[in-house]
């Protein structure tokens, strides 16, 4: 019953999810992706990420499966990439520096899950536009990540106070629970 009344309510905020776009869609990183799209839509959450492969592919794919709406934010400098069919809206953009913009301009949220360079440029941006007064949530799921993070912290300026800007959580179950908390209330 709790899920068809979630259903009736208007999506409401936009969770912008970054992570790998190397995962095979048959691995546990991308059944992580897809579950967290799953619960992101079920939660009644629009989901924006970068459109491709990858976790962002499994992440729409499970935001898709439940209804949920997914905006894929591409890029025009990537000619060899296609936009994942899972995509309820595409929003195009020339270069990958203003991808990230609109992705950052369009969320309310961002969860990062593990990934590359992207990855780390997307975190990097959405934890520079918070340091400086931007008020959203940036939720990092995982050790693997927190660590790399907390290691940072040792040989660069980072300190406690940029850190405890970011949340972690060990899953998306835990990224979704305490989003609808911020955004909803007890």
């Amino acid at each position: 019953m709790k899920k068809e009344l979630d259903q009736l309510k208007p999506f409401s905020k936009t969770i912008a999810v970054y992570g790998s776009s190397g995962i095979p869609q048959d691995s546990p990183a991308a059944e992580r992706a897809a579950r967290l799209g799953r619960l992101l839509a079920r939660a009644r959450f629009k989901i924006c990420n970068g459109g491709y492969m990858g976790v962002m592919e499994a992440c729409s794919r499970g935001a898709n499966e439940a209804g949920g709406v997914v905006i894929g934010v591409t890029c025009d400098g990537f000619q060899n990439r296609t936009p994942n069919p899972f995509l309820t809206e595409i929003v195009r953009t020339p270069d990958l520096p203003e991808r990230i913009a609109v992705l950052m301009r369009l969320a309310d949220g961002y969860i990062v899950l593990d990934g590359n360079i992207g990855t780390l440029a997307e975190l990097f941006v959405a934890w520079n536009v918070v340091a400086t007064g931007w008020k959203k949530p940036i939720l990092v799921v995982g050790e693997d990540l927190k660590k790399a993070l907390y290691e940072m912290q040792k040989s660069t300026e980072i300190g406690e106070k940029q850190l405890a800007l970011l949340n972690f959580v060990d899953t998306a179950d835990e990224a979704v629970e305490f989003l609808k908390a911020y955004f909803q209330g007890p």
